[in-house]
């Protein structure tokens, strides 16, 4: 996964940075000393969460609405992700950027496909949705949201309630409802 990563952040521009400069960064952002010797799950933490960082300082300098559009990404589930749960919740209150992500599909498809080349997510094809690995949604959680942004809560709040049709509450339990189960988990204090 971070080779994935770490590959398609060179990817993004062949012309400027170059294999050794991503190392370079790399290590410098880890700050590796030759003589210590490596622990595997120190060795896993710096691989992951450094490629991730090193992405994500691309995709917002690139990108900054994607960038928040993975922050905001963080209070979902992190294995379903589609359209209709984020246009249930929009509201003119919300970020101009993500009223606009939210009311137009085509805008939707656009944005989670620049997440999708950064490697943050992936295509459920046979479900039309797209999905995040659980350790770049942790990542997102612990190393994007440190303090918990109340709009961003109250907006996956609302996404799933406004999901939910009122004449079938009393078969909560029915299949259709089981995609939302993830993010009510993250909206439940």
């Amino acid at each position: 996964m971070a080779l994935a990563t770490a590959g398609a952040f060179l990817h993004k521009d062949k012309s400027t940075e170059t294999f050794e400069w991503y190392l370079h960064e790399y290590e410098k952002r880890w700050n590796i000393n030759p003589r210590r010797p490596l622990r595997l799950s120190e060795y896993q933490d710096r691989t992951l969460y450094t490629t991730w960082d090193l992405s994500y300082r691309r995709l917002k300098k690139e990108n900054a609405e994607a960038a928040q559009m993975l922050k905001l990404l963080a209070y979902f589930g992190h294995q379903s992700i589609w359209y209709d749960l984020f246009h249930a919740g929009r509201d003119d209150k919300l970020p101009g950027w993500l009223v606009s992500v939210a009311s137009d599909y085509v805008e939707f498809g656009n944005m989670m496909r620049t997440l999708v080349d950064y490697c943050f997510v992936e295509v459920q094809s046979g479900t039309k949705t797209y999905s995040m690995h659980t350790c770049v949604h942790d990542w997102t959680l612990s190393g994007l949201n440190q303090q918990i942004e109340s709009w961003s809560y109250w907006y996956a709040f609302d996404c799933v309630a406004e999901s939910i049709d009122v004449e079938s509450w009393e078969n909560f339990a029915h299949l259709l409802y089981t995609r939302f189960v993830p993010t009510c988990d993250k909206t439940n204090p």
